[in-house]
């Protein structure tokens, strides 16, 4: 069977065009194509992968038939080789590795932290004056990942430095996937802004890390990120982690792990302005709920903001690229893909096929108390991954995300500053890169 063309490939640069343009728009037009549909970046050859069973197959049933590919392999020499960017065996020796520190025993003490920040966030704001809430989220998300993952105390000025840095190497990344490498040599004032970017965060986290490893805190305040790795040895070998490795961790846990739940927490936002009778919904249960740090029961007791949360991520899902590689000839439904093939999966898309959501561009957070998301295909809703690559921080960002979420709606509501349609841009993570809002009072 031939994978079919995508319509719009122009000479030499290929889809590049249209899918630097409107990506996802871009992408859910190829479904009806077909389940795979070949698409091109300059010469090289892309396999879009839009039908929820062969997305299955790839992340999960075959998982170890695939590696993370071109995007994740050029961003090593950027962002190193922490568990986030690796395949394979040494994935899963760093899955194992960082499991520990975020099991739900440890999520509580998380959540103290999350609800102490979140306060003093909201509790800051100006009442009826205007605020960047994007940048309060990512604010807010970084000093989380400082306060909770790592040795916050040692580095009060460390969250200032990541959220200078951390956009820059985000919005770079992304054109090392579509356009030529040899762009990427020339001396442009992007490129040079890109590693500089990536140099002071290396040297930031590197410092950090060597930091702490010559003043380790005391036993009682050993419960983040880097005591975990510092006391722990290598099962097979029985060494202690290098310190390349946990800047490299450190390095991973920085990028995706703030940017994915700031992005979200905004969108989040923008959505409740846009539709005030959910956000009375939200305030009521809110306030049943009561005060105090977000545990993991907690969730189930707001209902109806959880399904809010989930139709965000189905609609404005911040991950919303999945590159992978295969790495021997491999059979996907009716076609054998050859080794080396790139393949690319984009779950904001695949949240929007007609076949798997009635109305698909509608936000209806009820469709998810109803019952008509029951039974979805395997593969169609994966806000957080699938399969051994699934996000290890899910339970980690949601706690973080209803804490935010709670802390700020006991007290005000946001409304949009013009009231304007959001625009997304895509980098390594989908985010609104500007949202301006008053604080109101309920």
């Amino acid at each position: 069977m031939r994978i079919p063309l995508a319509p719009g490939r122009f000479p030499v640069v290929g889809h590049a065009p249209a899918f630097l343009r409107e990506p996802v728009r871009f992408m859910e037009s190829l479904a009806p194509v077909g389940p795979m549909v070949r698409m091109y970046f300059g010469s090289r050859l892309f396999l879009y992968v839009s039908d929820p069973a062969l997305v299955h197959e790839v992340l999960h049933v075959q998982n170890d038939e695939f590696e993370k590919g071109a995007l994740f392999e050029k961003m090593k020499p950027l962002a190193g080789e922490g568990v986030g960017l690796t395949s394979g065996d040494d994935h899963r020796m760093q899955r194992r590795m960082l499991r520990p520190s975020l099991q739900p025993s440890r999520l509580e003490r998380y959540g103290e932290v999350m609800h102490d920040l979140a306060l003093r966030c909201v509790d800051a704001w100006p009442r009826g004056q205007t605020v960047r809430v994007d940048r309060a989220m990512v604010d807010y998300t970084i000093r989380v990942i400082v306060g909770t993952l790592l040795p916050a105390q040692s580095h009060p000025d460390l969250a200032d430095r990541v959220r200078k840095a951390v956009p820059e190497v985000l919005y770079g990344l992304i054109r090392y996937l579509v356009l030529p490498e040899l762009l990427f040599r020339l001396p442009l004032p992007a490129n040079k802004r890109a590693r500089l970017a990536v140099e002071q965060l290396k040297g930031t986290i590197e410092e950090l890390v060597a930091s702490y490893c010559e003043n380790p805190p005391g036993p009682g305040d050993r419960f983040d990120l880097l005591s975990h790795m510092l006391d722990y040895r290598i099962p097979e070998t029985g060494e202690k982690v290098p310190r390349k490795l946990m800047r490299d961790e450190v390095m991973s846990l920085m990028i995706a792990g703030h940017e994915t739940t700031s992005s979200a927490l905004t969108s989040i936002f923008w959505l409740m302005d846009r539709h005030a009778h959910m956000r009375e919904r939200i305030h009521h249960e809110v306030d049943a709920v009561g005060e105090g740090p977000v545990r993991l029961e907690t969730l189930e007791q707001a209902p109806f903001t959880r399904s809010f949360v989930r139709e965000v991520l189905r609609l404005y899902n911040p991950t919303w690229l999945l590159p992978r590689r295969a790495l021997r000839d491999v059979r996907l439904g009716r076609v054998v893909v050859p080794a080396g093939t790139e393949l690319i999966i984009a779950p904001m898309a695949l949240h929007r096929r007609p076949d798997v959501f009635p109305r698909p561009h509608a936000f209806d957070p009820d469709r998810w108390r109803d019952g008509s998301t029951k039974g979805l295909p395997k593969g169609s809703y994966i806000p957080f991954g699938l399969g051994p690559h699934v996000c290890m921080g899910a339970q980690f960002a949601e706690m973080e995300i209803f804490t935010f979420l709670l802390a700020a709606c006991r007290r005000w509501k946001l409304v949009q500053n013009p009231p304007a349609p959001a625009r997304f841009r895509y980098g390594l993570i989908a985010r609104i890169p500007e949202l301006h809002c008053t604080v109101a009072p309920r």
